[in-house]
């Protein structure tokens, strides 16, 4: 039943609502991508470091489109990204794991920047983050759960973590 149940979710994900009474159609998106205002995102469950999650998004881009661990714009794509996150765990405790996210700085450098290179105007920090005074090179993943509710935490690029890979929708 469950396999049953993931399956139309994944076949809801692949598409999106047009407006048009409601109709479905594509969403852009290639196979296993979910689509949100304009952009692809996909969840990957293997547990990496931030170097492989980039390396793995990076291939994973369709079309001549590179993909990028995912870059957060608004407080709606934190609050999706969430959903997303939340919709791939079973366990309560699987719901308490960090996903890598695209924003990093070098070692003792305060300035953040995002991966795909756009601007960063939106932050959602957990209280006491960011901690920029450490010498190494520190990576922001979002938190899901565990009462800080998709806020964002930095950490070692070297810790193992699930991610979220973010490429633009297809033109048509």
């Amino acid at each position: 039943m469950a396999h049953k149940i993931c399956m139309i979710a994944m076949f809801i994900a692949a598409f999106t609502s047009s407006g048009l009474s409601g109709a479905l159609v594509p969403s852009n998106c290639p196979t296993y991508w979910t689509a949100f205002e304009g952009n692809c995102y996909r969840f990957f469950g293997q547990r990496v470091n931030m170097k492989e999650a980039q390396y793995n998004c990076r291939i994973h881009g369709s079309a001549g489109r590179f993909a990028y661990l995912v870059s957060i714009h608004s407080k709606e794509e934190s609050d999706f990204l969430v959903t997303l996150f939340q919709s791939y765990t079973e366990s309560s405790s699987d719901r308490h794991s960090h996903v890598w996210i695209g924003l990093s700085h070098e070692a003792g450098e305060g300035t953040f920047v995002w991966s795909d290179g756009t601007d960063t105007h939106f932050t959602n920090w957990g209280d006491g983050h960011p901690t920029v005074a450490s010498s190494a090179q520190a990576v922001v993943l979002i938190h899901p759960n565990h009462g800080d509710n998709g806020r964002w935490h930095e950490t070692s690029v070297m810790g193992n973590f699930r991610y979220i890979c973010k490429m633009p929708m297809f033109k048509q």
